[in-house]
């Protein structure tokens, strides 16, 4: 296994915050109940995307998904628990692309 230069906690306390604030911005929007949301791991970096992955420019690196009921009440372990999810498909997704590289 290759040592990956993302800390995973980093990434998952960064996404659960995400998350946090993605939840207060819409609690008061009847019209959105979802929103798609989205890891990117890319050249030593990582960016949260939230919204429709359509208007996704930068197709690059790897990648982490996720969708959050935006009514819903999360405890803190479940906002946890959501955020290493979307870590781990997205640094099992570097994994990849990195043994992938190796192999060329």
């Amino acid at each position: 296994m290759t040592p990956s230069i993302y800390n995973k906690q980093d990434l998952v306390d960064h996404v659960k915050s995400q998350i946090e604030n993605l939840i207060v911005f819409f609690e008061d929007d009847s019209d959105v109940l979802e929103v798609d949301v989205r890891l990117q791991l890319v050249d030593g970096t990582y960016y949260f995307h939230s919204g429709d992955s359509q208007f996704d420019d930068d197709h690059r690196g790897a990648w982490g998904y996720g969708c959050i009921d935006v009514t819903e009440e999360y405890s803190d372990d479940d906002l946890s628990f959501i955020a290493e999810e979307i870590v781990n498909e997205a640094l099992e997704d570097f994994e990849v692309q990195q043994q992938e590289v190796t192999q060329i």
